[in-house]
């Protein structure tokens, strides 16, 4: 479709200057709006490369806090604390040596009936 220097709605041709003018009007609205998307665009693309450095140094901290649990664990597993086998303490002698345990069983004998 090729442009026509008509008016869509009326039909009359337009002047020569009232092209112009309406082709200057245009390309300062183009040119507004395409600067005003780029500084929202620069705006938007700063504030990104922000929150990325900032979770990039987050990163880094834990990358740090790993590798330091890391060591931890290294040194907790070379310390052979993690293969000892856990035994009940033997509370008999503690027990048995406790005066209020030894007349408790003089007044209370413990027995067996089966």
């Amino acid at each position: 479709m090729k442009p026509t220097s008509l008016c869509p709605t009326c039909g009359r041709r337009f002047e020569i200057d009232e092209i112009e003018s309406k082709q200057k009007e245009m390309t300062e609205n183009f040119n507004a709006n395409k600067a005003s998307r780029l500084k929202e665009n620069e705006r938007k693309g700063k504030n990104n490369k922000a929150r990325i450095e900032e979770y990039n140094g987050t990163i880094g901290e834990y990358k740090t806090e790993i590798a330091t649990a890391e060591e931890k664990l290294a040194e907790v597993r070379a310390s052979g604390l993690l293969d000892m086998i856990l035994v009940a303490p033997d509370a008999q002698p503690t027990i048995e040596a406790n005066e209020e345990w030894k007349s408790s069983t003089r007044k209370y004998p413990l027995s067996v009936s089966r």
